[in-house]
């Protein structure tokens, strides 16, 4: 349970210099060709299979209006979706859909492949050169992470979890708390950034590496923020 929450200026104010933030510090970088969580914060890691190659994370966008969302990936190949939790739940937990992915890897033939849309997202299933049944999620030739039974069935099975997990940064993510202490943390580590000469990053993964890394050593917080921010310090995953 989050502590009892003390407001940090006006949520009109703060989301409008959140946005402002945003924009400015990502301000040219191109979108990266393949989908990462590295722009996902309270994120949480659900390993799939033993060998930690297929995951699943969850957290919260903070480039999105700290939307939840979840990245299926391969961390092996470094292929993986990055959705948005309605796409995600309709393609990997929609009841009719589970039981024909069910069905499908229970009697696979070359002549049994079908798919479902949603969200820009195809969940497909294929048979493999190997003979192998597998489920590939694919939002195009860059972004798409394959299945094979085992890590479905994890997958399905890991689904009381993953809804938790869902439902608990849903609920932070449409709380004004939240969203103006992390647009008060923006606001000075913007200025802290321009200080240092990074008004301008590379790429995405470097501004928020640059605001995680930041985010954790951060000192001039004010009494205020101080309960939230060492509450958020404890879940961070870095």
């Amino acid at each position: 349970m989050a502590p009892n929450l003390i407001s940090v200026g006006s949520g009109n104010e703060m989301q409008d210099v959140g946005n402002t933030i945003i924009s400015q510090i990502l301000h040219g970088i191109p979108t990266p060709e393949k989908s990462t969580s590295s722009n996902l914060i309270l994120r949480r890691v659900y390993n799939l299979n033993f060998s930690k190659s297929k995951k699943v994370t969850v957290g919260m966008d903070v480039t999105n209006q700290f939307e939840v969302h979840l990245f299926l990936e391969n961390a092996s190949c470094q292929l993986g979706v990055l959705l948005p939790t309605a796409v995600f739940e309709e393609l990997v937990y929609e009841p009719e859909w589970v039981k024909r992915v069910n069905d499908f890897f229970e009697k696979s033939s070359q002549g049994s492949e079908m798919s479902k849309m949603c969200g820009g997202c195809e969940a497909k299933c294929i048979v493999l050169s190997s003979g192998n049944p597998a489920i590939k999620f694919g939002l195009d030739k860059n972004n798409y992470v394959m299945l094979g039974a085992s890590t479905w069935s994890t997958l399905q099975n890991m689904k009381p979890l993953i809804i938790s997990k869902v439902t608990e940064l849903t609920n932070w993510a449409q709380s004004p708390d939240i969203k103006r202490y992390f647009y008060y943390i923006l606001k000075n580590l913007y200025q802290c950034a321009q200080k240092q000469g990074y008004s301008v990053f590379s790429d995405q993964m470097a501004a928020c590496k640059y605001l995680r890394e930041n985010l954790k050593s951060f000192q001039d917080i004010t009494p205020v923020a101080q309960p939230w921010h060492d509450f958020v310090m404890e879940l961070l995953p870095f």
